[in-house]
């Protein structure tokens, strides 16, 4: 009984705090740092200032009341775990940020396809990760082929490494520790986990922070209908990542991942 009269309190809590990691960024962004980050890499908006207010918003709200991060996946349990799923993963996931390099995913039918897809994605990954299996030595050449690149080119490499530094240490983790971290867990507490997908148990809260996790990224264009079609199939990324982690108990595993889909540095190497 008392977790359902907590609904409404974690439901308004969870909006307050989306909402001012939305206020922080979109304020930010429209400060006069945007021109410092312009300059970091020329021709390309990196939003380090941001994502770290994304970020310095839950861990205060951690620290202010006194969470603890492992209550909300915020810490490397089951490395072995977590290691397996992102191995079983990469794969699919990268398929995935593949058909977002192919196809306008701005109109409604790009998005479609990229949802679809993703739909694809997540029962694949929720197939494969049935039975246990270590990762062995796809782990090593994961490392290699993510965090590892080498060209010739010095310029591709400092462009490959501090894309890397940002996707996979500040984009990647500050969204999921918001998404999947605290906004998933904060509702799993209060709504359960009823439901069960390849013998995973997940509850509302996956969805309501998928669907935040779309709107979150409409929110810098609302009026723009392209706006929307990214919140679309970035629901859908929210539902894999979601999974991830009711599958693995943290969010390493969906940060990293998220990351794949994001950015892969040997793709930019490639295009040298």
């Amino acid at each position: 009984m008392k977790q359902v009269q907590d609904r409404p309190r974690a439901t308004v809590e969870v909006i307050i705090v989306f909402m001012l990691a939305i206020v922080l960024f979109q304020g930010i962004r429209a400060s006069t740092f945007s021109a410092w980050e312009l300059e970091i890499l020329p021709g390309q908006r990196l939003f380090f200032l941001e994502y770290g207010a994304v970020l310095g918003v839950v861990l205060a709200l951690f620290a202010i009341t006194r969470r603890s991060g492992a209550r909300y996946g915020i810490v490397l349990q089951g490395a072995r775990e977590q290691m397996r799923v992102i191995a079983v993963g990469f794969l699919p996931v990268l398929a995935l940020g593949g058909v977002l390099g192919m196809v306008n995913w701005q109109t409604w039918a790009g998005a479609g396809i990229v949802s679809a897809f993703a739909v694809g994605v997540l029962v694949v990954l929720g197939w494969a990760l049935r039975e246990k299996s270590p990762p062995g030595g796809i782990m090593s050449a994961l490392v290699l082929v993510v965090l590892a690149p080498t060209a010739m080119e010095y310029g591709a490499v400092g462009s490959a490494i501090l894309k890397t530094i940002y996707f996979y240490l500040l984009v990647g983790p500050a969204e999921e520790v918001l998404f999947r971290g605290y906004i998933q867990s904060r509702l799993n507490e209060v709504f359960g986990r009823p439901f069960r997908f390849f013998g995973v148990e997940w509850g509302w809260g996956l969805v309501m922070a998928s669907v935040l996790f779309g709107l979150w990224h409409v929110a810098s264009r609302p009026l723009d209908a392209g706006a929307w079609c990214h919140g679309l199939w970035t629901f859908f990324a929210g539902l894999i990542f979601g999974y991830v982690r009711e599958r693995s108990r943290g969010i390493f595993a969906a940060s990293v991942l998220h990351s794949v889909m994001n950015y892969l540095p040997l793709f930019d190497l490639l295009s040298v």
